[in-house]
């Protein structure tokens, strides 16, 4: 039960609507990561008291950002770098495993598309308790092989594939607050979990960046050999958003993953890298050539 100071705190905060707040990333940060917290719609903290506060910020040219409908139309996707980010799961995976192909989106493309997934990665306090402890979606309960071959045949409710998510309590920036370990357990569960090839995770967190692309470059590292983490962070970076992975705790963390795996910690590689579509371009390994191909694709 909140206190009554607690819930006068809230009060207020409610009553004031959306806070405006105005910060800038740590100089640290600036090699890695070339744009400001100003560059972002809003941010989303988790207090220490658990309290979670949603704060407008100062965009880009000194506007400020408007309120975010927590469920609406989704948002068209973007990439341009002097607007806000909208990020809907793309239709082509940004990488293709064995078992399970990565996805990656933002709080709204999370909401608005999350039943198309196996599975949910939530990084960002997005979804609610309900929806993350939920069983059965679909119209029938049960084998759920069965649920979603007998869906279509259901009257006036959409079949819809039976989503498992799980959700870390993540703070915005940070490193992941989990062991290195936990990123290759955790694809195992998930290729243990799929039931045939093809299965999918969606990564996500609010701004479809930082936490969600950390936890999609750890686990596309896990399923590339071939990947260093300046490798796997400008594969991402090539194929969602030059913004992606944030802060210099998120990079360092890659690194020293990379070299938990057996590579090169060669992050400082993406140090001033401007375009990541060009640099991505110019690998020679062979699990890339698809993607190229792809990209080459999409720029006729």
């Amino acid at each position: 039960m909140p206190t009554l100071h607690k819930l006068h705190q809230m009060i207020a905060h409610y009553k004031g609507g959306h806070q405006v707040m105005t910060t800038e990333t740590r100089e640290a940060d600036t090699p890695f990561f070339p744009f400001a917290l100003t560059d972002l719609k809003y941010w989303i903290i988790r207090r220490k008291d658990g309290m979670i506060v949603k704060y407008q910020v100062v965009g880009p040219e000194g506007a400020v950002g408007s309120p975010i409908s927590t469920y609406g139309a989704p948002p068209t996707a973007a990439l341009l770098l002097n607007k806000w980010c909208h990020h809907n799961p793309t239709a082509e995976p940004i990488f293709v495993g064995k078992k399970v192909d990565l996805y990656i989106a933002d709080s709204a493309g999370c909401r608005a598309y999350r039943d198309d997934f196996h599975f949910v990665l939530d990084c960002g306090d997005i979804l609610t308790t309900a929806v993350v402890t939920r069983t059965t979606p679909n119209l029938f309960a049960g084998d759920p092989i069965l649920c979603r071959a007998m869906g279509k045949y259901g009257v006036g409710k959409e079949n819809v594939v039976d989503t498992r998510f799980l959700q870390i309590a993540w703070d915005d920036r940070a490193a992941p607050p989990v062991t290195f370990e936990f990123w290759p357990a955790f694809l195992a569960q998930l290729e243990k979990a799929a039931q045939a090839e093809g299965a999918t995770l969606l990564t996500a967190c609010q701004g479809g960046h930082g936490r969600s692309g950390t936890a999609l470059v750890c686990l596309m590292m896990v399923m590339n050999p071939e990947y260093t983490p300046a490798d796997a962070i400008t594969h991402l970076r090539a194929m969602h958003c030059p913004r992606a992975i944030e802060s210099i705790m998120q990079h360092e963390y890659i690194g020293k993953f990379g070299e938990f795996l057996g590579r090169e910690n060669d992050i400082a590689r993406v140090k001033g890298v401007l375009d990541f579509r060009a640099e991505f371009m110019k690998m020679t390994h062979p699990s890339a050539k698809c993607y190229q191909e792809q990209l080459t694709q999409e720029t006729k």
